[in-house]
């Protein structure tokens, strides 16, 4: 729920009642305001009018003294509900006749001054035209609270008919936001769900590009930044390849020499295989029998050779070339034992003791045979750097694989461990980022780690490094397995 709160077309429904309500409040307050200045206007004009209709009436009956017809006038105008009572006096304010309800039973609070007012009581003289002598004066007290009620029932009416009212605008407000904002940003929100970025502007853009409004802009900037990413993970992919190919190449420089060791072995046991061969064909002294067996012993000699030289230049062939593939299914141990046959040539691995500890049975990992390999070979030269950077000890690299459960995730991992120099916890919060190096200029450019975990990111997977200076350093590749199968290797 919390999660849905956060929504747009959620905040765009409570925004649409909220501004219904709001609005609906305040026609409804103004309503009621206006009402009640045009109750309070209409008290006084209603008084006014009564007490000049009875005016003529009153005066003749003050001016006579007679009770009985002042009676009768008060009786008849205390029958309006608005009104509490009414007193008519004679000229010294003595009492001639009084009805209703006594001044002091009258009932009034605070609520009833609010909408009726302070003026509670009204009161005119009464004066005969012909000898303009004051006769008397009536005096009217309204009904505050009887005024009041049918106000607030009237305001009850108002607010009540707002209410609906609001709902019916709620209602409208909700159907509009959906029709123009909502629905369209659901289907962006599906339509961009359902990108394929290899077919991106037939699956995508061509269905909502083409709005003119801000969210055919929206759509048009997300389509140029996938594009651009597109494009920015494409150079990338090509820079890494790059980089490993020349990385590759640089160290079957260093493996030149022991590379040309062993091809000249196996061209001289062919080469003096072959001389053998010819001499006992010319030698008349030895018979045919003994000629067969001596052909027979240098041509198996000359085809072990030769399979000899095939594995090699398979070898030699595997290890330079680039090569991208697919991710698939991989056995990490094959791969570590495929390209170890080459490393016996690398003269910077010359005086180092390399260790195998590959684990057994392990789960097939999903990756690209060559990346496998360019971190394997990466992290190895990395190892054999630090280790030739200590005088005072022999070089010792550990190769190891094993399977672990971590956060309820099987991992195949590849580790290598060292006994160099060793990094600084500074060094080691950075050794995965691009160009961040401690090498002497010219020995590296910082890259190989940062591409490593780049690739190992792509597959969920991640880089451990553990070191202490001086002690060395075990650097982990841990891929998550994808599938249970095991490796027979």
């Amino acid at each position: 729920m919390a999660k849905q709160r956060n929504k747009l077309h959620y905040l765009l429904a409570i925004r649409a009642v909220q501004l219904a309500l709001l609005i609906g409040l305040i026609i409804s307050g103004s309503q009621v305001y206006l009402d009640l200045i045009n109750e309070r206007n209409n008290i006084g004009q209603f008084v006014d009018e009564m007490l000049k209709s009875s005016k003529e009436a009153a005066t003749e009956a003050a001016y006579e003294l007679d009770p009985y017809y002042s009676k009768t006038i008060v009786n008849g105008l205390v029958k309006y509900e608005s009104i509490a009572n009414i007193t008519l006096y004679d000229d010294r304010k003595k009492t001639l006749a009084f009805a209703g309800i006594p001044t002091e039973n009258i009932q009034s609070d605070w609520l009833s001054t609010l909408i009726v007012g302070n003026q509670h009581n009204y009161s005119i003289p009464l004066v005969r035209t012909k000898s303009d002598v004051p006769v008397g004066s009536i005096s009217v007290t309204i009904n505050a609270k009887k005024l009041s009620d049918s106000f607030l029932n009237r305001a009850k009416f108002i607010f009540l008919s707002g209410f609906f009212r609001s709902m019916a605008l709620m209602l409208i407000f909700l159907i509009l936001f959906y029709f123009i904002l909502t629905r369209p940003l659901l289907k962006t929100i599906k339509e961009i769900s359902m990108v394929n970025e290899a077919n991106l502007d037939i699956t995508f853009g061509s269905r909502l590009i083409k709005r003119k409004d801000e969210l055919g802009e929206l759509v048009e900037i997300f389509l140029n930044l996938l594009k651009r990413r597109q494009k920015a993970e494409a150079e990338a992919e090509k820079t890494k390849q790059q980089y490993f190919h020349q990385e590759k190449v640089a160290a079957f420089g260093q493996m030149a020499a022991g590379i040309l060791h062993e091809i000249g072995n196996p061209i001289a046991s062919m080469s003096g295989s072959t001389q053998h061969l010819l001499e006992i064909n010319k030698d008349p002294d030895l018979s045919a029998d003994e000629v067969r067996q001596e052909t027979l012993y240098y041509l198996e000699i000359i085809n072990e050779q030769t399979n000899r030289l095939t594995t090699l230049t398979k070898e030699i062939a595997n290890y330079v070339s680039p090569q991208v593939f697919e991710p698939e299914l991989v056995d990490l141990n094959l791969i570590i034992k495929n390209n170890k046959g080459l490393l016996r040539f690398d003269e910077r691995l010359k005086n180092t003791q390399i260790n195998y500890v590959l684990g057994i049975d392990l789960p097939a990992i999903y990756a690209i045979q060559s990346h496998v390999v360019q971190i394997f070979l990466n992290l190895l030269v990395n190892a054999e750097q630090a280790c030739h950077a200590c005088q005072n000890r022999t070089p010792q690299i550990t190769v190891s694989t094993r399977l672990i459960q971590e956060n309820n995730t099987n991992y195949v991992v590849l580790s290598i461990a060292d006994n160099g120099i060793g990094m600084s916890k500074s060094v080691q919060q950075r050794a995965l980022e691009p160009f961040f190096t401690t090498k002497e200029d010219g020995q590296g450019a910082g890259l190989g780690l940062s591409l490593c975990s780049s690739m190992v990111d792509e597959y969920g997977g991640k880089i451990d490094i553990v070191s202490s200076e001086n002690l060395g350093t075990e650097v982990s590749v841990l891929f998550p397995v994808k599938d249970e199968s095991v490796c027979s290797s």
